[in-house]
């Protein structure tokens, strides 16, 4: 019978894992012997659950930025996206959380048709306000 394995099989539940080993038919001389010699009632287990770091991460995202444009086709946005542990909320290295679905950390935002510029009278000035980028143009 061999040592286990380390806890990183597949997550079977928020912080359980799954641990291997072999285990092998063997004569009272130490011989290896075909699985069939030898009774299923007394085999040792070969799989077992554990506790691992693998299930007790999940991935933490930040708020998204403000959009970078008002209007148009080019507007985005992104937010920090990281791996962390459960029980202590700190960062983890991110191929601890590889198996989980990870979250997109950019998305375009305000891809809406900006509007013709608009003249305004304020403060006996004339302004055309863009939508677009938001600019503010004095004439």
């Amino acid at each position: 019978m061999s040592n286990w394995s380390q806890c990183n099989g597949p997550c079977v539940g928020l912080r359980w894992g799954v641990q291997y080993r072999q285990v092998i038919c063997k004569a009272q001389n130490s011989t290896s012997l075909p699985s069939q010699q030898c009774s299923s009632s007394t085999r040792p287990v070969s799989t077992r659950n554990c506790t691992s770091d693998v299930c007790t991460v999940q991935w933490r995202s930040s708020s998204w930025t403000p959009c970078t444009s008002s209007c148009g086709n080019y507007g985005f946005q992104s937010r920090r996206v990281e791996c962390v542990h459960l029980r202590t909320n700190r960062q983890a290295r991110e191929q601890l959380c590889l198996r989980k679905h990870r979250p997109v950390n950019w998305q375009r935002c305000n891809i809406i048709p900006c509007e013709k510029c608009e003249s305004r009278i304020s403060n006996k000035e004339t302004h055309l306000f863009c939508c677009y980028h938001c600019w503010q143009i004095v004439v």
